[in-house]
């Protein structure tokens, strides 16, 4: 026999549930930094120090999209959900998978109305895959280099400026960053005049990125002498790296200088290419090659006019987790006399062997 305190259990749970003072809330911010916590531990062991000694960091700007929302970014909300029925019934066939295509389908009216998640999930993991990739082929023999020694563009261009920086994000595809410093490779002034860089970075697919780059300014020391030198220094220099595949990747980079000592000068020139391929053909082990070109009309680079030309293989062997070791050979050549012998004498060529080997340790993890 049921007694009438247990018949009436089930009403009795409804209408607490009715009558409660809040609704219950499915999700929320804390949820949000609970799930943005425990994810860190289910990370790839590759990655995984970098987000352990950042979690504190992560977890709580894990709501940062909410907040953005809240704050009124108009472009945000779309970003949080995906309607699967407004495309068509069961399977979804029709739903297409390149955000571009389905905007060119259904109009972008409609694709932003019914939400954009899928695609925005595949953006942010395409700028998480780029962030920990080789991204630059020249770190100053770092591990994630392509390849061991230097290449010539690197030695010759401007790699650390000082200054005011400025970025502004254009959309999911471009951004636009502007510098203003004392000068290429200077901390403190050197003359009455600041430097300037602009600088594009376009990712037109997910596994291209573009960078564009102007640079100038007046390089040339004066030591606050009124008649020292004020001439010009211009850079025009664009990058592009193409990842087809998790173990292929490519990379050029194009480069025009000129300069001049004193305004009103004729201007000296170096135009410069380079091309990297580099392929991991098992998980320790990677072969790499580069290619370079550089015709120096104004002596920038090596102080005499010349043409300068190199190829460099790579063959990259990693023994264990922190520890590796490149083998290389590098040929470089001049169409003039250009490289020391030993006995005292200068040829048109050089050729190198190298043996390298790069070890790390401790909580920096990441493409350095």
């Amino acid at each position: 026999m049921i007694s009438a305190r247990t018949a009436l259990l089930p009403l009795t749970v409804v209408v607490a549930v009715a009558v409660a003072a809040e609704r219950p809330a499915a999700w929320g911010f804390e949820a949000h930094r609970l799930i943005a916590d425990r994810a860190v531990d289910l990370l790839p062991t590759e990655i995984r120090p970098f987000f352990v000694k950042h979690r504190a960091f992560i977890s709580e700007h894990a709501i940062d999209p909410d907040l953005w929302r809240t704050a009124g970014w108009i472009e945000e909300p779309p970003q949080h959900f995906f309607d699967m029925d407004a495309f068509g019934p069961a399977p979804f066939d029709a739903i297409q998978h390149d955000k571009d295509a389905a905007i060119a389908k259904f109009g972008k009216d409609m694709v932003q109305k019914n939400g954009l998640l899928p695609w925005r999930v595949e953006e942010m993991h395409g700028k998480l895959v780029r962030a920990f990739s080789d991204v630059k082929a020249q770190r100053p023999y770092a591990k994630d280099n392509i390849n061991f020694s230097r290449a010539l563009l690197f030695d010759f261009l401007p790699f650390y400026h000082n200054g005011l920086r400025l970025q502004v994000p254009v959309g999911d595809k471009v951004s636009l960053s502007y510098m203003l410093t004392n000068g290429v490779q200077q901390t403190e002034d050197f003359n009455n005049f600041k430097s300037s860089q602009f600088m594009a970075v376009l990712t037109p697919v997910k596994s291209v990125t573009w960078t564009v780059n102007y640079y100038t300014g007046q390089e040339q020391p004066d030591h606050g002498a009124a008649d020292g030198p004020d001439g010009w220094f211009h850079v025009f220099d664009t990058y592009v790296t193409y990842a087809p595949t998790a173990k292929a990747s490519f990379a050029a980079d194009v480069n025009h200088t000129v300069n001049q000592v004193h305004a009103g000068d004729a201007f000296g020139a170096l135009t410069g290419f380079s091309g990297y391929a580099r392929y991991q053909v098992t998980r320790p082990v990677a072969v790499a090659t580069r290619y370079e070109y550089l015709n120096d009309d104004g002596g920038l680079f090596g102080g005499v006019k010349q043409v300068l030309q190199e190829i460099t293989v790579t063959l990259e062997h990693k023994l264990a987790d922190g520890f590796l070791v490149r083998g290389e050979f590098r040929g470089d050549w001049s169409d003039r006399a250009y490289f020391p012998v030993h006995d005292g004498t200068v040829n048109t060529r050089q050729n190198t062997w190298l043996v390298g080997l790069v070890w790390w340790m401790g909580g920096k993890s990441g493409a350095w």
